[in-house]
């Protein structure tokens, strides 16, 4: 890992213009070896910002790895303001709203919401989330639950 931040910073930014798709994997390793907030700020911003749909696989990989846990709200938050598709994977997102605090719940909430106007989910997915949503309801919090009760809402239209 790089220990200079001015060092860290440039490479961040020339990454946006000469970068490749293979480099992503990096930063996001990167970005969970840092306390830096200078360095997080740079990398978020870098990842929202991509708009190449050959991110989504490293995303949705990473956001699967226990190892990148700690930035998981990050990397979901990614997803959504970069505007990428990741109609593919919501139940990677109905997990991650599920599991996570609220926070990154959010985060998982905007995709998943992204997805549902679409109107590609299948009744039967559809009834399939609500359901994994519901078993978990008595274990969100106050914030969470006014969220999953949206989520279930959302799912419900046109089912």
């Amino acid at each position: 890992m790089i220990k200079d931040n001015s060092k860290t910073l440039k490479l961040i930014k020339d990454l946006r213009t000469k970068g490749k798709i293979t480099d992503i994997r990096n930063i996001i390793q990167l970005l969970s070896e840092t306390n830096d907030t200078e360095i997080i700020k740079a990398i978020s911003d870098f990842l929202n910002d991509i708009k190449q749909k050959k991110v989504v696989p490293i995303f949705i990989e990473a956001i699967k790895e226990e190892k990148f846990k700690n930035i998981l709200y990050y990397l979901v938050s990614a997803c959504w303001q970069s505007g990428l598709n990741f109609s593919e994977h919501i139940e990677v997102f109905i997990n991650v709203f599920i599991k996570e605090e609220y926070q990154t719940a959010l985060e998982a909430y905007t995709v998943i919401e992204e997805i549902i106007s679409e109107n590609i989910i299948s009744k039967e997915d559809k009834n399939k989330y609500i359901e994994s949503i519901n078993l978990m309801l008595n274990k969100f919090d106050n914030n969470k639950m006014v969220l999953a009760n949206e989520l279930i809402k959302g799912l419900s239209k046109n089912n």
